[in-house]
């Protein structure tokens, strides 16, 4: 005999046997409704961060505008610290060349000597090598003029 599908209210919140599908969860009951003095307080503090976060902006930027107006002294400082050996170096140059004028200058005026070479270098000339051919005798090889 077949089986006639009970009618009854219990039998509705009961799955039916031999079914593999389970029933959805009941809805969840609505979220009770946040007071207006908490949401009040969350944008306090968020409004308080974010002030703080414009304080803290503010300041570093301060900061920076401050190093930029020294950068350049900074860079002239640098500048001077590093142009100072030079500069000494250059000062021993020229005292030593005045120095070294002066030792000239009290010696007095000196022509060199014109150099001398031995007798026998001036009255013999030197050997000529002999250069090969003075034309291009090569580019004519094996041309035949025309009679």
């Amino acid at each position: 005999m077949a089986r006639q599908p009970v009618t009854d209210s219990t039998a509705s919140q009961q799955p039916a046997r031999g079914t593999s599908q389970p029933q959805p969860p009941p809805p969840a009951p609505p979220a009770p409704p946040v007071p207006a003095a908490t949401q009040l307080s969350e944008a306090n503090l968020r409004l308080a961060l974010a002030e703080q976060q414009l304080a803290d902006a503010r300041r570093q930027l301060a900061e920076m505008e401050a190093l930029l107006q020294e950068l350049p002294d900074i860079f002239e400082r640098k500048f001077q610290q590093r142009l100072q050996p030079l500069l000494e170096r250059h000062e021993r140059v020229l005292e030593d060349n005045r120095q070294l004028r002066q030792e000239r200058h009290q010696i007095g005026p000196q022509r060199p000597e014109p150099l001398q070479l031995p007798p026998a270098a001036m009255t013999t000339p030197p050997a000529r090598v002999n250069p090969g051919p003075t034309r291009w005798s090569f580019l004519g090889q094996g041309r035949q003029r025309a009679a």
